[in-house]
């Protein structure tokens, strides 16, 4: 979604310079937008590290989560590494355990 773009075409070509907007204010001027034509605008605010006290990525995500496909790559991509990770391990004590022998 372009919101510079759907902030211009509403407030019209005002003195707003939408690049060196803060994310309150762009928050302000949408919610603002909403509120004008649709009534009260309810949003839920997405937070990338979910109620963790650990910095970590949301790994437990709903289905309607916009941030799934996102957590499922980096998941996927853990898995593949402690893949590599074990492979390197075994191959090491294999050959560790052969060139003793």
């Amino acid at each position: 979604v372009d919101f510079k773009h759907a902030i211009t075409e509403y407030y019209g070509k005002t003195k707003l310079k939408v690049s060196s907007l803060s994310w309150g204010s762009i928050r302000r001027l949408i919610e603002y937008m909403f509120t004008q034509a649709n009534g009260e605008l309810t949003h839920t605010v997405l937070h990338f590290y979910g109620n963790d006290p650990v910095c970590l990525f949301k790994y437990f995500v709903s289905p309607d989560d916009p941030q799934r496909t996102y957590s499922l790559c980096v998941l996927g991509l853990n898995l593949f590494c402690f893949m590599i990770i074990i492979i390197s391990y075994i191959t090491v004590g294999t050959s560790s355990l052969q060139s003793s022998s």
